[in-house]
């Protein structure tokens, strides 16, 4: 069974011969877009063996936004600028050369995310107190363009988008803040996503993230950090109940990043005997790697699936 075909049935509830695996993490400014990030990605996928090729996804926006008010006036980026043809380029690359090897996903990012990582967070959450309104309808602006544009990216060759979602995390916002500038945006872009793919992920990224927020968002696969919160992998698959888990292992700390070729072997044979819904899992990491991971420690993980 090849890795394309693996990952589908995974995905669909058909027979497949062992539980795929695959892992991720940033590369350098140079190693963006173009040929060379081209490069980087196949080395990755080659030489860790991964079962799937997730495509990173590096824009990095910029906002004029000083105020609260300032979201009122706020025009979301457009289909053809460069950054956003840059990434479909890519896609196109990449779909051109594994396609028909295995199943090819590019990242997505939430409004929430998409603006707090070049702002801070802090001056998002403070705007969002200020005036909700504003920030919220700015949001869905957003989300309609990147709803476009993650269809434009599997026309582009993406089997699907793997949408990384923030702003779950307890405590974080009341549940009317969290509807409002979360997940309103955040599910039109998974409903819109799912119309052009079956075979979405979602990540909910962050740490004791609530996972019943999306118990009913379309997706083929969950993934979340099991290890900071209440939710481990067995109690992650009864709110998800129908959908395919995604993780397992740690992505900053843990035997993937410093353990020995055995305790990786012996950490993986943990994690899929005791997880309970064995026929619905993909072995993964809770978020990124080190950028500087060795490739050896993840392939020696994937073969340790069989």
């Amino acid at each position: 069974m090849n890795k394309r075909t693996r990952l589908l049935n995974c995905l669909t509830g058909k027979d497949y011969d062992r539980i795929p695996g695959s892992f991720w993490h940033h590369f350098p400014e140079s190693e963006w877009f173009g040929p060379t990030a081209v490069k980087a990605h196949l080395r990755l996928y080659r030489e860790a063996g991964l079962d799937f090729i997730k495509i990173m996804e590096e824009i990095h926006y910029t906002f004029d936004i000083k105020s609260a008010m300032d979201w009122k006036r706020y025009m979301p980026p457009k289909r053809n600028a460069p950054e956003r043809v840059a990434q479909r380029e890519l896609i196109s690359r990449i779909a051109d050369e594994l396609a028909e090897e295995c199943v090819v996903y590019t990242t997505i990012f939430d409004p929430l995310r998409t603006t707090g990582y070049p702002m801070g967070y802090d001056v998002i959450e403070s705007h969002i107190s200020e005036n909700i309104k504003s920030v919220s309808g700015a949001f869905m602006a957003m989300a309609e363009s990147t709803a476009e544009f993650a269809a434009d990216c599997i026309a582009a060759g993406a089997d699907g988008i793997f949408f990384s979602t923030k702003g779950a995390e307890k405590g974080r916002f009341s549940p009317e803040v969290f509807e409002s500038v979360v997940e309103n945006p955040d599910r039109f872009i998974c409903d819109a996503a799912a119309e052009r793919s079956a075979l979405n992920i979602l990540h909910i990224c962050g740490l004791d993230t609530e996972l019943k927020n999306y118990m009913d968002f379309p997706a083929a696969a969950v993934n979340w950090d099991c290890h900071s919160g209440c939710y481990d992998l067995n109690k992650g698959a009864l709110v998800f109940p129908d959908k395919v888990i995604l993780g397992g292992m740690e992505n900053r700390s843990g035997v993937l990043v410093n353990g020995s070729e055995t305790e990786i072997r012996e950490a993986v044979s943990e994690i899929t005997k005791d997880f309970k819904a064995e026929n619905r899992f993909i072995l993964g990491a809770d978020c990124t790697l080190p950028e500087d991971v060795e490739y050896d420690r993840i392939r020696t993980a994937i073969d340790s699936l069989g």
